[in-house]
């Protein structure tokens, strides 16, 4: 939530609004993302998970029932905006940039066929070590992609103000 406020802003990036909120049930919760202006779709993930566990996309008032996969016990749950990153063939690229003193250097460039891109998801082995595409679309991360990007990924590394940092993104 902090993060999405200290990053919002910048020129060329598109940083989803994120807010932390409690709640007690689906109804709640959906109550909540009405009040704070969250529009079809955003993301609702309980606090504290990683690695997109408790992740669930919520599209529209039909998905309305998935949100029963959650604890509901006074439970921190965050909201975030949904941004559309998939390409024209439905796949997306969740890409890892590592800075280390200030200077972006490619970690990784998963694809996946699903909007929650994990290591699991790597389309070309499952979950297995980097294959072929990943290494070109990570060679390309940091050829094109981060130079692309230099001025953004600049005042990012500038307001967060940490030596070592990691940044999922994806730069198109």
């Amino acid at each position: 939530e902090k993060i999405a406020q200290l990053l919002s802003g910048i020129p060329g990036v598109t940083m989803p609004n994120t807010a932390r909120c409690m709640a007690n049930s689906p109804k709640e919760l959906m109550a909540t993302a009405d009040i704070l202006n969250f529009k079809f779709p955003f993301i609702v993930r309980k606090a504290g998970d990683h690695g997109g566990v408790s992740m669930v996309l919520v599209r529209g008032p039909s998905d309305f029932d998935r949100l029963h996969v959650f604890p509901f016990a006074s439970t921190p749950f965050y909201l975030t905006q949904f941004v559309e990153y998939g390409d024209d063939n439905g796949h997306y690229q969740k890409q890892r940039i590592v800075f280390v003193d200030g200077q972006p250097l490619a970690r990784h460039a998963i694809t996946g066929d699903s909007w929650n891109v994990h290591a699991i998801s790597r389309r070309d082995q499952e979950g297995a070590p980097p294959g072929e595409e990943e290494l070109q679309n990570t060679n390309r991360l940091q050829s094109q992609l981060i130079p692309s990007a230099k001025p953004a990924l600049t005042e990012i590394a500038k307001r967060i103000k940490l030596d070592l940092f990691g940044l999922d993104c994806h730069i198109n």
